[in-house]
């Protein structure tokens, strides 16, 4: 429940993100959240974002993004230099703040893009995979 404060926030945080990509990378963008409370509300609220993934639990088992998906957009804790072997450029844009100084476990987290995919993401997904 307590992740579930400020997910308007969170999906206008991202919204902007993903509206200020060139049209280019917008067009091949994939959100990736980095576990499901935060790929949940991209999902259930968020409107005409690009197509939302997520190695977390089961949603690991929906599978990987198409092959023409080569720029994300990560929401997360993992960071830019743990997606090196995967992509050539990985940036921080934003933090997600839900504006009511609640501290939960999406409250801070930075939501990162990256391009220039240097792996298939049939090489990449597997790595994903987190179970907890």
């Amino acid at each position: 429940m307590a992740n579930q404060i400020g997910w308007p926030q969170f999906v206008a945080t991202v919204g902007q993100i993903v509206a200020g990509l060139p049209p280019a990378q917008r067009d091949h963008a994939v959100i990736l959240g980095n576990d499901y409370s935060e790929a949940s509300p991209l999902i259930l609220l968020g409107k005409g974002l690009p197509p939302v993934y997520s190695g977390h639990n089961s949603y690991w088992t929906w599978g990987p993004p198409p092959a023409e998906r080569t720029v994300v957009v990560h929401v997360g804790d993992w960071r830019p230099t743990d997606w090196a072997r995967y992509f050539t450029g990985c940036r921080d844009v934003a933090r997600i703040d839900n504006r009511l100084g609640i501290d939960n476990s999406e409250q801070g987290v930075p939501v990162t893009v990256c391009t220039g995919i240097s792996a298939p993401w049939t090489t990449i997904w597997p790595a994903l995979r987190t179970v907890s």
